[in-house]
């Protein structure tokens, strides 16, 4: 269930992301989209974790060795590393871009500001 829901946040992302025009909300929507693939690759890792210790079940002390030096295993870790600093990469890049968003109104002359902003 939660890994429908998330494949369905990630492809409502993508839809959105296609459909805007600006160039700064597709920056920002871009990485929102790179935030929601890093957290659905750690999910995706978070679920084969389950998936093999539910396969190992009481066995897994001495079957350590077998699972610690297996492919799969080295992909899956690879697989937690490269989603969680897409993750965290992309929140940094988003940050800073909101914070540059931020600090461009709070620097504006007040006389020279639009009644919108």
């Amino acid at each position: 269930s939660s890994g429908i829901n998330a494949e369905y946040g990630i492809v409502t992302t993508l839809i959105d992301y296609l459909k805007t025009k600006s160039l700064r909300s597709r920056i920002d929507k871009l990485l929102i989209l790179l935030v929601a693939i890093g957290d659905l690759l750690v999910g995706l890792y978070l679920l084969s974790v389950a998936a093999v210790d539910t396969y190992y079940d009481k066995q897994f002390c001495q079957s350590r060795h077998l699972w610690l030096t297996s492919i799969p295993c080295n992909v899956f870790g690879i697989i937690s590393t490269v989603g969680s600093q897409l993750s965290l990469l992309s929140m940094t890049a988003l940050s800073i871009s909101r914070l540059s968003n931020i600090s461009v109104l709070v620097t504006k002359d007040p006389h020279t500001r639009s009644a919108k902003s």
